[in-house]
């Protein structure tokens, strides 16, 4: 017992170096859909990606993932971008090849038909794109009345709107609004179209909560980085917006039709 515990600290101290060298070189894939694959890439061609995944107790998982699913790999601890893609200030990225910056100007093409004609898109909606397996900057930095905002400060505004573009669900929303929708065409007809904009109006106003369950799904930057969850809310006051007046109009169109069945009836 009295050699057992000096032994059993050094060893500790050895896997308290190694493993984190390990999670740190493992490679990974970060696909469109928001999702993250980890793991060890073979292969990274112009069209796929292929990962072996460890399984626990099972042998390991090999995936091959078209590059229309791939937003950028990470390999050998540096972030890699093998495919043309545009990231837009919005949070979206659109699998189109940048051509030219001419400073006012973002020039692209379809990969798909490189003989297409080429279009644009205005430098303030774009923040980035890749090309030659470079990421090119285009944001610059804005000069606010309270503030001025850095590239960084940007890029997590715009991851921020991207994970709530591709992981936040809010159906609890449609479905509330639905009801309200519902109960206010069949009692007011069309002017029940007031409260359902109303309750889209007000809810769509309020930010998400940030809470554990939040924390744990999109990460610390939720909480801690303020640009980060700037560009979050904004993105999930859009979704919820969206999903209020989406359901408010199915719910009149229910409510009114329940008014008009109703009405042949008694006739």
């Amino acid at each position: 017992m009295i050699l057992f515990f000096p032994k059993s600290r050094i060893f500790l101290q050895i896997l308290s170096i190694f493993i984190p060298l390990y999670a740190s070189s493992q490679d990974a894939v970060y696909l469109l859909n928001g999702r993250t694959l980890e793991g060890r890439i073979t292969t990274a061609d112009k069209s796929y990606v292929d990962i072996v995944i460890p399984w626990a107790g099972r042998k390991e998982i090999i995936k091959k993932i078209p590059e229309k699913k791939i937003w950028y790999i990470k390999k050998s601890g540096e972030d890699q971008y093998p495919f043309p893609r545009i990231q837009m200030m919005n949070g979206t990225i659109k699998r189109l090849e940048a051509t030219r910056y001419d400073s006012v100007l973002v020039w692209y093409k379809n990969p798909v038909r490189p003989h297409s004609k080429e279009k644009f898109f205005r430098e303030r909606y774009v923040f980035s794109y890749f090309l030659n397996g470079k990421q090119e900057i285009v944001f610059t930095p804005m000069i606010t009345d309270l503030d001025t905002i850095e590239v960084q400060e940007a890029y997590s505004a715009f991851l921020g709107k991207r994970a709530a573009r591709t992981r936040y669900r809010q159906p609890y929303t449609a479905l509330i609004s639905a009801v309200v929708g519902l109960g206010s065409g069949a009692m007011l007809a069309w002017y029940g179209l007031l409260p359902v904009a109303a309750y889209a109006s007000v809810d769509a106003a309020i930010n998400p909560r940030v809470g554990n369950y939040r924390i744990r799904r999109f990460g610390e930057a939720l909480r801690d980085n303020e640009y980060f969850r700037y560009g979050f809310n904004k993105q999930a006051k859009l979704i919820k917006l969206r999903n209020n007046v989406l359901g408010g109009v199915i719910g009149m169109a229910a409510g009114l039709g329940a008014i008009r069945y109703l009405r042949s009836r008694d006739n």
